[in-house]
């Protein structure tokens, strides 16, 4: 009997479909990638323009790439899935985070947008189930943040 309750485990398992998978646009970065450019810029300003060189610069350059670095990890090492059956958050480069919740255990969705998101068509989505009393998963910068919430939304129902 066991043996066949992990066969129809397994075939439910096969049946679950991705219907969605994004990951947050290039605007939730924006302050990284502005600040390191920032930073990096006086690097050439010496290089170009100052004699002598001012070596100090160069940490301030590294400061700069690594400001870049870190809003290009936080852009497209983070992957949001929404399937048939549930809702995944993964994050991470050296190391991972993966947050699952199950499309029936999900009681509240909400969709945030500030003014200068919704210009750029971008926004948050939250996802809560009753067990946490709050939102479980939080997903900023995703492109079109009204569209994910209502196919979160039909599936709930």
């Amino acid at each position: 009997m066991q043996n066949g309750n992990r066969t129809g485990r397994q075939a439910d398992a096969t049946k679950e479909k991705t219907l969605l998978e994004t990951h947050p646009g290039a605007w939730v970065s924006f302050g990284d990638y502005v600040l390191g450019t920032v930073l990096i810029v006086p690097f050439f300003w010496t290089l170009a323009c100052v004699h002598p060189f001012f070596p100090w610069t160069i940490w301030i350059a590294l400061a700069g790439l690594a400001c870049i670095g870190r809003g290009l990890a936080a852009q497209c090492c983070t992957t949001y899935t929404v399937t048939s059956r549930r809702v995944i958050v993964e994050r991470g480069f050296l190391s991972s985070r993966r947050t699952e919740i199950l499309i029936r255990d999900i009681r509240n969705i909400s969709c945030e947008a500030g003014v200068a998101e919704r210009l750029l068509g971008i926004g948050t989505v939250s996802v809560g189930t009753a067990a946490t009393g709050g939102m479980e998963i939080r997903m900023p910068g995703i492109p079109s943040p009204q569209t994910v919430a209502n196919v979160i939304d039909r599936l709930r129902n």
